[in-house]
């Protein structure tokens, strides 16, 4: 393998983009490689199954041959020719499976080889782009009229030149706004006691499989009253809550897209700015931003991504019956964490960890599922606790399958605006499975707190119930439909589907086809028989287009009919929306 930091003997320039395909092919026939792992255990278990068969075999003729007189000629029975065949078979199979065991794990280690040396080619010192910051640096420093000091530390540190290219945006975002609103005049930084010149510094550390891009000036600090009074304004918080905000929540405020204090003159940090990009930005990365400041002392954003984004090792989760993959790089611990542990602070399940509170959440529910009843007093919960930033959760799960390579593909249009997902991972035995963000939950499940300004009472939003057996299919059009407005109730099947609409009521209906238990079809006849819900707009989703389907769907008493590859944000929402113009329902 190539060894970092050893002296070339000669250079040959090569496309990128030749370089991101054999990264992509080595990926592949890495996935090949992990894939014979389940063949070799099946030719296992054949083989176990031959030796099964010839002791009983063996058996049964040691328990016949006093019974019987043997063939008068000496040959042997047919018993024991059966057994002979059995017993070379037996040898057969056994070198044949020790043969194709030694290849698979000499392909593993090649095509790991190969991989690695291929992510060594693309690895570029850090300095590769914090250096270009010198110059700019000293330009918006003239500009804005402030004195500074420049410093680059851990240029050295290597990481991914896609995971550099990736940075280069959010760090000139976070360069400028330190430069503009961060650093104070050199009269300013004099009359409060400082140096004139203020210090910015962009450093790397590398922390294991992870690096650390962080941006540190000794500049103003954000000011939190100043943040909590353009929360209020902005109606983002009421008055009584935005006084119980924490540092962390002020801080999260600044990531929201669009918030800004810059118009609050020179009191105020103007920290909004570009912020909502850095952190999109580097989640894509499947990374991390935190923020630390002191008010007149300086911030610090620091910016935790993985030294590669080809791979990296994640948990395998279960949900019923769906799986889940989640990064390690987010995951503190597992436990297996007994019911009569879980205590309830303030109207919220909590579990203790290192003698903390953390808030413990089942996972099935932050997907979209229908809440889950309360665990029996004598359960034990399987749980993974998150960190990111200073923030902590539990996520209960139905089982922790294991440890998986995840090589990690986007997520085609739609899909890839969906917070909480990161994108997915194929299997061993070829399921594809979703890569959960762990970023994204946490974000999604403390933005539901009250700390955030409810409705008004006399703005009723519209309830839409969202059928579908796929979790990634539910997620997508629950959170398009949550960001339109609407109150979304989500269901598994159809069974489940009906029940909502029975107990809560619903102003739309937006079912897939093909479920288990009660398909869209059955629940739209359902719908259709029931006293109370018979007016009910209902649409249909679903990958068959045809007209005997659509015709299926129409008989069945449907009002509109989606099909999924060419489903969109824009088709469902007008769908919807006419669907209600037409019922009354606005």
């Amino acid at each position: 393998p190539l060894q970092p930091g050893a002296p070339a003997t000669g250079f040959l320039r090569v496309a990128t983009d030749h370089v991101d395909r054999l990264l992509g092919e080595a990926e592949e026939m890495v996935t090949a490689a992990t894939r014979l792992r389940p063949r070799l255990d099946a030719l296992t278990a054949i083989l176990d199954e031959v030796e099964a068969l010839a002791r009983d075999l063996g058996r049964v003729r040691r328990a016949g041959s006093s019974a019987r007189a043997r063939p008068a000629d000496g040959e042997p029975d047919s018993a024991q020719r059966v057994v002979g065949v059995l017993s070379r078979l037996q040898r057969r199979l056994s070198q044949a499976l020790w043969d194709l065991t030694a290849d698979s794990e000499r392909i593993g280690t090649m095509a790991g080889t190969v991989l690695g040396d291929l992510r060594e080619v693309r690895m570029l010192p850090a300095g590769t782009l914090l250096d270009t910051f010198h110059r700019p640096v000293r330009d918006l420093a003239i500009d804005h009229g402030k004195e500074l000091r420049f410093e680059v530390r851990g240029g050295e540190v290597r990481l991914d030149k896609r995971v550099l290219e990736a940075l280069k945006e959010p760090l000139v975002h976070l360069v400028r706004n330190a430069i503009a609103h961060g650093v104070e005049s050199p009269a300013e930084r004099t009359a409060s006691g400082k140096p004139a010149v203020a210090t910015l510094v962009l450093g790397a550390e590398q922390r294991g499989s992870r690096v650390v891009i962080s941006v540190r000036d000794d500049g103003r600090g954000v000011d939190e009253e100043a943040v909590r009074d353009k929360a209020v304004r902005d109606g983002l918080v009421d008055r009584a809550h935005a006084v119980t905000l924490g540092t962390d929540a002020i801080h999260d405020l600044l990531f929201r897209s669009g918030f800004s204090t810059r118009s609050e003159a020179t009191d105020v940090a103007g920290r909004g700015v570009g912020l909502a990009v850095v952190r999109e930005a580097v989640e894509r990365l499947h990374g991390q931003v935190t923020i630390e400041s002191r008010r007149g002392a300086g911030t610090v954003f620091a910016l935790s991504v993985p030294l590669t984004i080809a791979a990296t090792r994640g948990l395998l989760l279960a949900v019923g019956r769906e799986l889940h993959a989640l990064p390690v790089q987010a995951i503190e611990r597992v436990a297996r964490v007994p019911a009569s542990e879980i205590r309830t602070l303030q109207g919220l399940s909590t579990i203790r960890v290192d003698s903390e509170p953390v808030r413990l959440a089942p996972l099935g529910e932050l997907l979209g599922g229908i809440p889950a009843p309360p665990p029996a007093p004598d359960a034990v919960l399987p749980v993974v606790v998150v960190t990111t930033g200073r923030r902590r959760l539990a996520l209960a799960v139905d089982q922790i399958l294991g440890e998986l390579e995840i090589i990690a593909k986007d997520l085609p249009g739609e899909l890839s605006s969906i917070d909480i997902l990161a994108g997915a991972t194929i299997l061993d035995d070829g399921r594809v499975v979703p890569v959960l963000n762990a970023e994204g939950l946490v974000r999604d499940l403390f933005g539901r707190s009250p700390a955030v300004a409810p409705p008004a009472e006399n703005q009723r939003r519209v309830r839409v119930v969202v059928a579908d057996d796929s979790a990634t299919t539910r997620m997508l059009m629950a959170s398009e439909l949550e960001a339109a407005g609407y109150e979304v109730r989500t269901a598994t099947d159809g069974l489940g589907a009906l029940d909502l609409l029975t107990t809560e009521g619903a102003g739309v209906l937006v079912s897939d086809v093909d479920m288990p238990n009660l398909d869209g079809v059955e629940l739209c006849r359902a719908v259709r028989d029931h006293p109370a819900l018979a007016n009910l707009p209902v649409v249909l989703v679903t990958a068959e287009d045809s007209e005997a389907a659509k015709n299926r769907g129409a008989a069945a008493g449907a009002d509109a009919y989606i099909i999924k590859k060419r489903f969109g944000r824009e088709e469902l929402l007008a769908t919807i929306e006419s669907l209600l113009k037409r019922a009354g329902g606005r």
